[in-house]
């Protein structure tokens, strides 16, 4: 009897265990959900302008301002609103660091927390910045991910949008109205962000 409920009990720790990990791997999957697309000239080029589009509601990121959050939206993918800018001026690849630029502002993870959403404040500039108000926060506050490290970032390859300063992907997720539908990988469960305010 002592066996059959060890067995029992291993049985389902095993069980649980492939769940996480089943889990795990999800999250880490949903972050990879961006592509380039429409690029001017047809390639991804430092400087270049795309469409940034999500997998997962199929729509792209807009500058959309917002008061009290993140001035960036979901809209139709044929603006090629979307910029990134490389230190070295060569066409970005997996594992570059890079500045994102959306309409005509850079932007970044903000040093205060916003009212609410994704915390991620932006500046209008001709060019990149390094230090922005006296703080160390800088516009080379993003990372090409989810893909193999060296490898160009080609139209329509899906990729991971990492924040250096947040340590976290930005990914899709639904949040309540009204509230740009953006949220930190770490925070989102079932498509939903958990959290009305991130820091």
């Amino acid at each position: 009897m002592l066996q059959r409920k060890i067995f029992a009990v291993g049985a389902t720790a095993l069980v649980l265990g492939a769940i996480a990990l089943v889990e795990n791997q999800a999250g880490a999957d949903e972050a990879v959900n961006w592509t380039l697309t429409g690029c001017e000239g047809g390639k991804v080029a430092s400087g270049g302008k795309c469409n940034l589009k999500n997998q997962g509601n199929q729509r792209c990121l807009i500058h959309d301002k917002n008061r009290g959050q993140t001035d960036w939206g979901f809209g139709n993918c044929d603006g090629q609103q979307v910029t990134l800018v490389t230190k070295s001026g060569a066409a970005p690849k997996c594992g570059d660091t890079v500045a994102l630029k959306i309409g005509n502002e850079f932007f970044r993870k903000c040093v205060s927390p916003q009212l609410v959403g994704i915390n991620i404040c932006s500046e209008s500039a001709s060019s990149p910045q390094e230090h922005i108000g006296g703080t160390n926060a800088t516009h080379w506050d993003w990372q090409i991910k989810g893909c193999a490290e060296g490898t160009p970032l080609d139209q329509d390859k899906p990729f991971a949008l990492h924040n250096i300063a947040k340590n976290d992907s930005v990914v899709f997720a639904k949040r309540p109205s009204k509230v740009a539908d953006t949220c930190w990988a770490s925070k989102m469960k079932f498509g939903q962000c958990t959290t009305i305010r991130d820091k």
